[in-house]
């Protein structure tokens, strides 16, 4: 298993609108931002220029000359629309080429106000240090992170080889101090491994690696030669990415059809679909969750859509829409929503998310005995 490069910029910024990275799953509305109110005027008309192209909405010289770029970029009332300067383009330009990426092997997210530990990776430094899933993160290396943003914590958790960072939790009534090495780990996008004679079991971690969909052909037809006839698709803390990564992988699911609908924010519709795909001839269970999100959906509304799975656990995120990065002339980037998309039946997914179908106490009893004899997490 080789460490995953996440060598195209756009893909990981992307990705980093909605999660800050791989590690965060909600995207900050007010995210912390260096810009003076002094950027040029010049580079704040580009900015309202490519609003205008893409919303239809105009600023007067003096909106422009007054505003700052994250309040013109306020103006869309879009948590995912914002300006991101040059410098912290520099620094995830940085960390996504870098082959030295050592944390300790946790994703997080705000919950109710809390930071809380989402998933553990197993054999990491996290969990040799006892971390679990549910623990609520209380400071990081003596700081509080109550009112920090989530790129500052995501800031944190990587650095070099055996370098060391201290964490304090909360579970329960007790408050845990655990001093943590960060290591370089393995991490695969996809694993799939037989859970039973005829069940499959493949889990996409992440769409943002460009190497999705030949990782999980690779598993699917090495399944298949095992006798897989059902599988379970774990998109559980699968927070999305690429999208076009996610067309292929629908393309093996199903012989042709849509994959998705996209709008434009002056209403135009576009469709995606499948032209090379194969005919199913499998029966399919997705596994998804609150943090199931963006292109990770799309796959969801797809399968449901279609009939070709039943999809099994809690709403999903509600992330239905998609985002361009646009260079500006001093180096900084506006990050704009350009698209939303659809299901095939035209299910909205932006701020409602999925839900899943009902199953039977039985049948949600049978999946459970799979997944836990397994040692893998339970619905």
């Amino acid at each position: 298993m080789q460490l995953r490069s996440m060598r195209t910029v756009i893909s990981f910024f992307l990705t980093f609108a909605l999660l800050a990275g791989i590690f965060v799953i909600q995207p900050d509305q007010a995210y912390a931002n260096t810009e003076a109110v002094s950027t040029s005027l010049e580079v704040k008309k580009e900015a309202a220029g490519l609003i205008e192209e893409h919303y239809g909405i105009t600023f007067t010289e003096e909106q422009i000359k007054n505003s700052t770029m994250q309040e013109l970029a306020a103006t869309l009332k879009d948590p995912f629309s914002r300006h991101i300067t040059a410098e912290e383009w520099e620094q995830m330009n940085n960390w996504s080429e870098s082959e030295e990426m050592a944390h300790i092997g946790i994703t997080f997210a705000k919950l109710q106000g809390q930071y809380r530990i989402v998933t553990v990776t197993p054999g990491s430094p996290a969990e040799q240090a006892g971390l679990k899933q549910g623990d609520m993160i209380v400071s990081i290396d003596g700081k509080a992170v109550k009112n920090q943003t989530k790129q500052d914590i995501f800031s944190v958790l990587f650095g070099k080889k055996d370098s060391s960072i201290k964490f304090v939790v909360q579970r329960g009534k007790d408050k845990l101090t655990k001093t943590i090495k960060r290591a370089i780990l393995p991490m695969a996008a996809v694993e799939g491994q037989m859970l039973d004679k005829r069940t499959g079991y493949i889990r996409i971690y992440t769409f943002m690696d460009q190497m999705v969909y030949e990782q999980f052909e690779a598993h699917w037809n090495a399944l298949r030669k095992q006798g897989m006839q059902s599988v379970i698709l774990d998109l559980r803390y699968n927070t999305g990415g690429l999208m076009e990564e996610t067309r292929q992988v629908a393309s093996l699911l199903r012989d042709k059809g849509v994959f998705t609908y996209y709008k434009s924010p002056a209403g135009l519709v576009s469709t995606s679909t499948l032209d090379k795909g194969k005919k199913p001839d499998y029966t399919m269970t997705v596994l998804v969750n609150e943090y199931t999100a963006s292109s990770s959906e799309a796959l969801t509304g797809f399968l449901q859509g279609y009939d070709l799975a039943t999809v099994v656990g809690t709403k999903t995120y509600g992330k239905g829409v998609m985002q361009m990065p646009y260079e500006l002339s001093d180096g900084s980037y506006l990050m704009l929503t350009t698209q939303e998309f659809f299901a095939p039946d035209m299910t909205k997914i932006q701020q409602k998310g999925l839900q899943p179908d009902a199953i039977s106490n039985e049948k949600k009893a049978e999946l459970n005995r799979l997944l836990v004899n397994s040692g893998l997490m339970k619905i």
